[in-house]
């Protein structure tokens, strides 16, 4: 199970596009024309890099990690944090290899979950409370000019019952998610609604605010009246590709100022960037995991990009991939199978990410979002076993999902009863998901990133204190 450096492999091992008949020299060379064409436009994260001569010795370490039943077995004590690895080491770990060395990287940061957090894992109450925006980004299916999107704003009463059982169910923590809209009505709205929930709650709910970019007042206003986290995801760290994400009239640099705000304020500030976007290369995102790094930031969310149709960047890479299929006709495999790959080879890609994220930012907490049970059904199970130590489940009203439709398919993940307010079996649901990721969800604790704790010397703003128990 140990990693030896390969020079070349055959043309068929390429991609994760297995053929039916390896020992037919005719589909061999069928399939490598097939090869040929289609390689340049699919992306990176589906094209296998073979592993070079140089390979570092921290790099040899994390791939030689064996497993239960392998002769290079090493204890979980072994898998250390190493916060320097260099951007060439991360581009190495990121990049598709061999099954072996996915496999070992995910063993070693799970490995540091586990003297982190043992076998557990902690719940957010996911709410989205409303999906108008202002915003234009170019992949969002809630998008301010996107078609046929039916708009919302849970009425209070509505939301202050879904607190009240996120508080009942010892989930903690709450988040409040929402397209961005900063006018003064809705600022307002929000503060007073937080002040309500913490008084309902008894400031047992830890509040989270993911809402987008507000000026530091705003955002202070907000902590005044009781959120404490916040989740603004920068999606890129490479500036030029966040500008063929968004319209001209949005700003990198501003958002990475609004996250310098949330934690000069004393938000346990969270962020978090997408993986496989059209545009986007490897060292991108050993760059995000660099970037994620120097931001200090407490919490990482991020996730597959899921193409959304009807948006400026999904609909030319669905017409692309389209295209793509339709090359696939009369060959030995179906059409349908490149989905099943593409699918596949981003989840990998993410889980890739959640575990470089471990190993270099150490103690965040750090989300298995529901984006990864749209693309597996396995998904949330497979990141908590790659470093993963956080459950976001969606609390939102059945009769709201559908115009929360960020990316397609989300309104099916979680489920939840189709005239209820209160989602149905999501308790089990989620403890289901948990064991079936080697884990068990530490209901009714609080559980703030030790990464916070250090930042502040001990000493956060706006917390009563912290226990053991809740660090």
């Amino acid at each position: 199970e140990t990693c030896q450096p390969t020079k070349s492999r055959n043309p068929a091992s390429m991609l994760s596009l297995p053929i039916r008949s390896r020992g037919l020299f005719g589909i061999v060379a069928e399939y490598s024309s097939f090869l040929r064409k289609a390689e340049p436009a699919l992306p990176f994260f589906m094209r296998s890099t073979p592993i070079p001569d140089g390979v570092s010795d921290r790099v040899r370490k994390i791939w030689n990690f064996g497993g239960e039943n392998s002769l290079s077995k090493r204890p979980e004590s072994e898998a250390k944090a190493i916060p320097d690895l260099s951007f060439d080491e991360l581009k190495m770990l990121l990049q598709k290899h061999t099954p072996e060395t996915d496999a070992a990287l995910f063993r070693y940061s799970n490995s540091i979950a586990n003297q982190l957090f043992g076998n557990k894992c902690y719940v957010r109450a996911l709410v989205e409370f409303s999906n108008v925006c202002r915003k234009n980004c170019k992949y969002c299916g809630i998008r301010k000019d996107m078609k046929g999107v039916r708009r919302y704003t849970i009425p209070d009463h509505e939301l202050m019952a879904l607190a009240k059982f996120a508080y009942e169910n010892k989930f903690t923590s709450l988040v409040l998610q929402s397209g961005e809209l900063g006018t003064e009505t809705r600022i307002s709205w929000l503060c007073d609604m937080i002040k309500k929930i913490v008084k309902e709650t008894n400031d047992g709910l830890r509040i989270v605010i993911s809402i987008g970019e507000l000026p530091h007042k705003d955002y202070k206003a907000l902590f005044d009246a009781g959120a404490r986290r916040t989740l603004t995801r920068i999606e890129t760290s490479n500036p030029k590709l966040y500008a063929k994400l968004h319209p001209k009239d949005h700003s990198w640099q501003e958002r990475v100022d609004v996250l310098k705000d949330q934690s000069a304020i004393g938000y346990m500030m969270g962020t978090g960037v997408m993986a496989g976007v059209p545009h986007q290369v490897p060292g991108d995102l050993a760059n995000d995991i660099l970037f994620l790094r120097d931001m200090k930031a407490s919490m990482i969310g991020m996730g597959p990009w899921i193409p959304s149709p009807g948006t400026p960047l999904g609909d030319p890479f669905l017409a692309q991939m389209t295209r793509i299929t339709q090359r696939l006709e009369g060959r030995p495999w179906d059409r349908s199978d490149l989905k099943k790959w593409y699918n596949e080879d981003l989840l990998k890609q993410t889980l890739r990410m959640y575990a470089c994220a471990r190993i270099v930012c150490y103690d965040v907490n750090m989300a298995a979002t529901t984006a990864l049970e749209v693309i597996s059904p396995t998904g949330r199970q497979q990141a908590l076993r790659a470093g993963c130590n956080i459950m976001m489940p969606n609390i939102t009203p059945r009769k709201y999902r559908d115009g929360y439709e960020i990316y397609t398919k989300k309104a099916e993940v979680d489920g939840g009863g189709a005239d209820t307010l209160i989602p149905v079996g999501t308790i089990a649901r989620v403890d289901k998901v948990a064991a079936e990721g080697g884990r068990v969800v530490d209901w009714g604790v609080v559980k703030d990133p030790l990464h916070h704790l250090r930042k502040w010397g001990g000493h956060p703003p706006g917390l009563k204190g912290l226990t053991s128990a809740s660090s």
